[in-house]
């Protein structure tokens, strides 16, 4: 089966249905040209797919994607939405999206759209512009936890960029840089927050959102949230009067991330701490602690730590190979990371042994050193 549901031309309506796709193929549903609502659907994937999106729209106009849930199309080259072959106007709003290998939201070949209202987790690209002639106007919508939240950059070569106008938008906890853009593309922002860098733009914020329970994904901005009343004062105003808030407008529900299909979020090793030494007074040199956050042992062998000079993005794969071997460090085979445990990458470890004799799991030494405006990304084996 190429497609569950495949349509061309005509009007299709699907509303309300439970679609869970368990085989691989282009698609849960393509629709070609005609007219396209696809609304309040549930789509699951077992994890067996591979270049198989949810929603497939081409060539359509003023087609409405709303209120659906995607989850776990974790396949490669696997989207949640993706518009194509000149899909204009198309409104995507109010879609919680998980767990993508690819894009969330995939923008492509010369389409357009508005993206309003959507919750966008875990997947390696939270929105993808491509190509000349393709954009996207987001407005309040929330991008958690995803490798990078809104991509514009060149697909193919000689096409030129995508265009992302973004608005009163929260990116959170990207596990890459909060954006990228390439020099044929661009990228703006406007009254957003980044808990990750400083977005360019007006009326942007860097600072902590405040989620309610980011883990349980529970989205909604705690009181004292600095997302509230913070969005563009020329947007419509909330319902009690007051400017309007940063991020997705919505009521939290459990059934929204059902713990029969999503795992509960638990990071297996994070970068927890690091020291620079820009001065090279302080003892023991450049350092970056490690911390397995789980009750299991994690094997780290062959992993990668690299400074982000030389890394480059590619849809949802990272050109390790382009960075010069002077910029990563590999972690030496067969290195375990005990359950609730720590090691340290040193720059100079013989410096750092003899600074902090009492640390015994560091190993060395970083062919990088550290500047205060460094991006660290660690890598798995794969």
């Amino acid at each position: 089966v190429v497609y569950p549901f495949y349509f061309e031309y005509g009007n299709t309506v699907l509303k309300n249905s439970s679609i869970t796709i368990d085989h691989i193929c282009n698609g849960g549903i393509h629709i070609g040209r005609g007219g396209a609502l696809v609304e309040n659907n549930v789509w699951t994937s077992t994890g067996k797919t591979i270049n198989t999106d949810a929603i497939d729209i081409k060539g359509v106009t003023d087609g409405i994607i709303r209120g659906n849930r995607l989850y776990n199309f974790n396949g490669f080259n696997s989207d949640g939405i993706d518009l194509g072959e000149g899909a204009k106007n198309i409104l995507v709003e109010g879609n919680y999206i998980y767990g993508n290998r690819d894009k969330g939201i995939s923008v492509g070949g010369a389409s357009t759209c508005i993206v309003r209202n959507n919750i966008v987790v875990g997947c390696d690209l939270g929105i993808g512009i491509k190509d000349e002639g393709s954009k996207a106007e987001l407005e309040h919508n929330t991008f958690v936890r995803n490798r990078i939240a809104v991509a514009t950059y060149t697909k193919a070569f000689g096409r030129g960029g995508g265009i992302a106008v973004v608005k009163n938008s929260i990116v959170s906890a990207s596990r890459g840089p909060a954006y990228y853009a390439d020099e044929f593309s661009s990228t703006t922002f406007s009254y957003c927050l980044s808990d990750k860098e400083v977005l360019p733009g007006t009326g942007n914020k860097l600072a902590d959102p405040l989620f309610t329970d980011m883990m349980g994904f529970n989205f909604q901005v705690r009181e004292g949230s600095p997302c509230i009343n913070a969005g563009d004062p020329s947007s419509p105003k909330d319902s009690d009067g007051s400017n309007t808030d940063i991020g997705a407008q919505y009521t939290y529900n459990k059934d929204d991330f059902p713990a029969d299909v999503i795992l509960p979020y638990q990071p297996s090793v994070v970068i927890n701490e690091l020291l620079t030494d820009d001065s090279k007074e302080i003892p023991g040199g450049d350092w970056i602690e490690l911390y397995n956050p789980t009750a299991s042992p994690v094997a780290i062998g062959n992993w990668k730590i690299a400074e982000s000079n030389d890394i480059e993005y590619w849809e949802n794969i990272v050109d390790i190979t382009a960075v010069d071997e002077k910029d990563f460090f590999a972690i030496p085979p067969n290195t375990i990371l005990p359950a609730n445990g720590f090691i340290v990458l040193c720059a100079d470890l013989n410096a750092f042994k003899a600074a902090y004799p009492d640390v015994k799991e560091c190993i060395g030494n970083l062919p990088f050193g550290m500047g205060s405006k460094e991006t660290i990304h660690l890598f798995n084996e794969r």
